[in-house]
């Protein structure tokens, strides 16, 4: 902030974080730091008192008798306690200027309706006591609830980044509420060593499955990792697994809780138990394919529930993505009104059978499929650039049936292309995965009787299309378009 001209002035920075009766922890912290950086912050902690007045010295008078010896010892006594005595003033004024400015950026740094208690105390201190008095949270109620939100704490579908912010929040707020250590002495510093090995195992214990191998590493490494070295490296493993496709992002995990939950029914096909790199898309877990799926099965037999996230049990988060897909469904329904008509869309809606076989790729609806591993066609013709796969694979449908998969290409017309598409020459019907479309920068948005897919990151339509009658996990798309692009990615 520039100085003010008016002659005398002092300036008044204010503080970043403004207070406005509910965010007191985080401004106190934010205060602490910008009252040092203005040097002014001894004034709030009262460590700093403030100087006595200094009394002025009498007048020197001469006596009648004093001769010229005494009049200069006299002078000299009178010239040293006047001395004194602007040096004791100067430091008063110093002191009542600096209160005065660090009370002008404490007050400048409430909101208005927050100040009216605290404009009529004196001095700065005063003022910082009577608002830790008022709005900071104490006892042991206050103490167990913060615990128990740590204890609830899961990475879920939130970023390793977004999720240390999370934690390192609560953390704080243990942190104010505990006891002062000084970290200075042995003891405290001990303290202070384990409670950072506490909450980097608190850290990674809390992360998702998809970073066991690197939670076992890290914590096996010695000496150890400190929680901030610990995340840079978790950080680095969340950017590899992106890359390769092995950590869904958070579109296709939102695209997976599609209201209202219907009883549990297998997806029209998954990878069998054959395929060489077996994972299951019911547990998210490797090894094993979702038709032995132990948890799968458990839920079954309790109802058929569907599977609860693992950060459902934070209030905060569940609203908060109740929030994002009620944004989404509005999205959906704006999109749905603009979308072009297309006759094959209509025709589609109006079946809730298969679609027929057509010759031609660009004419044939694809079936967007909520549970398929990946893309796949009864029609080799349709595709281009086909290679035979590296090992035996196999699809099982809903009934039951195992279908090979021979081989695998792209997908392509004069309009678009979708790669990594998968023959199945005994499929009934053209397969489209959400969860691969996600993962190659499209948005699959899926509502109780249409859905639409969007380009990422030009907000482009790429299809639009109304549910199947006949099935929980089917979405008719009729042949996807695009407007001025070539490609789906």
């Amino acid at each position: 902030m520039a100085p003010s001209t008016t002659t005398g002035a002092v300036p008044v920075p204010r503080c970043p974080v403004i207070f406005n009766g509910q965010n007191y922890r985080d401004w106190v912290q934010h205060m602490k730091l910008h009252m040092r950086g203005q040097l002014v912050c001894e004034h709030l902690s009262g460590a700093l008192p403030c100087p006595l007045l200094p009394t002025p010295p009498a007048e020197l008078a001469f006596p009648v008798d004093a001769d010229e010896t005494k009049q200069r010892e006299m002078l000299d006594t009178f010239e040293e306690a006047t001395e004194e005595y602007q040096n004791q003033l100067h430091l008063y004024k110093q002191w009542t200027n600096d209160d005065a400015r660090a009370s002008s950026i404490l007050v400048n740094s409430m909101d208005v309706d927050l100040t009216m208690d605290v404009v009529a105390l004196t001095t700065a201190d005063q003022m910082w006591e009577h608002l830790r008095h008022r709005y900071e949270s104490t006892g042991d109620a206050m103490y167990l609830s913060v615990v128990r939100q740590e204890q609830q704490l899961q990475q879920g579908d939130a970023t390793v980044d977004d999720f240390y912010k999370e934690m390192s929040a609560v953390w704080r707020q243990l942190d104010s509420l505990g006891a002062d250590v000084c970290r200075r002495c042995q003891c405290c510093v001990r303290q202070q060593a384990k409670l950072e090995v506490r909450r980097l195992y608190d850290f990674l214990t809390r992360l998702r499955p998809e970073f066991e191998q690197s939670r076992a590493q890290l914590l096996a490494r010695h000496p150890r990792l400190s929680t901030l070295e610990a995340l840079a490296e978790v950080g680095s493993e969340e950017v590899r697994l992106r890359s390769t496709g092995l950590l869904p992002s958070s579109s296709a995990v939102l695209a997976a809780r599609v209201p209202p939950p219907l009883p549990s029914v297998p997806s029209y096909t998954q990878v069998a138990a054959t395929s060489t790199s077996a994972f299951c898309n019911y547990c998210k877990q490797d090894g094993h394919m979702i038709t032995e799926c132990i948890k799968r099965r458990k839920q079954g037999r309790r109802g058929g529930r569907p599977q609860k996230d693992s950060g459902g049990s934070s209030n905060s988060r569940e609203g908060s993505l109740e929030k994002v897909h009620q944004e989404m469904l509005t999205l959906l329904r704006r999109l749905t009104a603009s979308a072009p008509s297309s006759g094959s869309a209509g025709s589609a809606g109006q079946t809730s059978g298969p679609p027929p076989h057509s010759s031609s790729g660009t004419s044939l609806p694809s079936i967007l499929d909520s549970g398929a591993s990946f893309h796949m066609t009864p029609h080799r013709d349709h595709l281009c650039a086909v290679n035979s796969v590296p090992s035996p694979l196999t699809i099982q449908t809903a009934y039951g049936t195992s279908l090979s998969v021979a081989a695998r290409g792209t997908l392509s017309t004069s309009s678009f292309h979708v790669p990594a598409v998968s023959h199945v020459p005994k499929l009934t019907m053209q397969l489209l995965s959400a969860g691969q479309l996600t993962d190659l920068g499209c948005r699959v948005i899926l509502d109780s009787d249409s859905c639409c897919v969007q380009d990422r990151r030009t907000g482009t339509l790429v299809g639009i299309g109304p549910r199947r009658h006949d099935s929980q996990h089917l979405w008719v798309l009729p042949p996807l378009f695009r407007k001025g692009v070539t490609n789906i990615i």
